[in-house]
């Protein structure tokens, strides 16, 4: 069997299509992003390279398709960053993410397990059923996730093993900085 590679313009520099399908190879590999902070938030600017990565990876090769937490996640959020989405090429998806620190507190109170890995992990549940089903409905060859982030990291992690994709990993930050 002759080996093809793909070279993805990711940290990863060569990736082997046989390590990532053993299904008959098509034109495109499908790629699913997992990323916390994607527009419309306005307190980082860790959205940024999320969202280059979904706009500029070459589109005769791969079909993109983004998954990030809900907009009432973000403390944030810049209704000018919607620009930013108008002109995708990129299928977008949402899942429900809840601040423990503000839409689970009660008078800014809340239990403590509530913020571990961190204070969006009802992001993990919702987030893990709908990766799942773009995992299955758009039959998924690569997972690639980004954080500082742990609850992405988890989402990507259950993901990989659930489904037996690659997983690649983008840390953009030390982690200890969110905790």
């Amino acid at each position: 069997v002759e080996k093809q590679l793909v070279y993805l313009p990711f940290p990863v520099s060569v990736v082997s299509r046989h390590q990532i399908t053993s299904k008959p190879m098509r034109n495109k590999l499908n790629l699913l992003m997992i990323s916390f902070h994607f527009p419309p938030i306005a307190s980082s600017s860790g959205f940024l390279r999320c969202l280059k990565f979904a706009e500029y990876l070459d589109k005769e090769t791969l079909n993109v398709s983004v998954l990030t937490a809900t907009q009432n996640a973000y403390e944030q959020v810049d209704d000018g960053n919607h620009q930013l989405l108008e002109k995708r090429d990129y299928s977008l998806h949402r899942a429900l993410a809840l601040d423990a620190s503000r839409q689970l507190s009660i008078r800014g109170k809340y239990f403590g397990f509530l913020t571990w890995p961190d204070k969006w992990s009802s992001w993990i549940q919702f987030g893990l059923l709908k990766s799942l089903y773009l995992a299955l409905r758009k039959k998924v060859d690569v997972i690639w996730i980004t954080f500082p982030i742990p609850s992405a990291f988890v989402i990507g992690l259950v993901l990989a093993k659930i489904t037996r994709k690659p997983l690649i990993l983008d840390l953009r930050d030390p982690i200890g900085q969110h905790q």
